[in-house]
C-alpha cells in the first residue's frame, strides 16, 4: 500500500492479518509525523562547492548545487526514516552516500527525461534515533551538477 502523508500531521498505521486457521492478528504504529527540511536549512551542513540556486520547481523556491567533486553536504537528524528530495534528469551528477558514517552507495541523477521534487534516496530504521546522511559529490562539472532540494524525515510524536 501506498499512502501520500501531508507534510506536518500526526499519522498511525494499522495492519491486520488472518491466517487459513482463522486467526487474527492486527498491529497499530506509534504515531508518525514527517517534516521537510529545505534546501535553505541551517541543519544542513555543507562543504566549500556547494552554492544555493533560486529554482521555482523547488519545493522552497531554490536548492543547493554543487559542481565540485569531493564537496560534501550533510544533515544530522533524530527520526526512523530520511528521504533526499532533488532533481533529475540527462546530465545530472552521481552521489556517495554516507549513513552514519556508513557507505550506502552511489545514486545516479541521471534520467532520461527530467523532473524536479523525486526521492532518490530513503533509508529507514525501526525506531527513531540520531542519524547522519551526507551526500558526496563523486563526478560534478559543468554538465553533471548534483542538487538538494529538500529532506524529508519521518519521526514518531512524542507524548502520543
Amino acid at each position: 500500500m501506498t499512502r501520500t502523508a501531508e507534510l506536518g500531521r500526526d499519522y498511525r498505521f494499522r495492519v491486520a492479518a488472518d491466517d487459513g486457521a482463522g486467526n487474527a492478528a492486527q498491529s497499530t504504529t506509534d504515531p508518525l509525523r514527517a517534516r521537510r527540511r529545505e534546501s535553505t536549512s541551517s541543519l544542513i551542513q555543507t562543504s566549500a562547492g556547494w552554492k544555493t540556486v533560486a529554482v521555482s520547481e523547488a519545493s522552497g523556491g531554490s536548492l543547493l548545487r554543487s559542481k565540485l567533486p569531493g564537496a560534501a553536504a550533510s544533515i544530522t537528524f533524530t527520526g526512523r526514516s530520511v528521504a533526499w528530495v532533488a532533481g533529475v534528469g540527462p546530465g545530472a551528477g552521481r552521489a556517495r552516500m554516507m549513513v552514519d558514517e556508513v557507505d550506502a552507495g552511489v545514486v545516479d541523477l541521471g534520467a532520461p527525461a527530467g523532473g524536479s521534487r523525486r526521492l532518490v534516496f530513503v533509508r529507514s530504521w525501526e525506531t527513531d534515533a540520531r542519524h547522519r546522511i551526507e551526500i558526496v559529490v563523486l563526478d560534478g562539472s559543468v554538465r553533471r551538477p548534483v542538487t538538494i532540494d529538500a529532506f524529508v524525515v519521518l519521526r514518531g510524536v512524542a507524548g502520543s
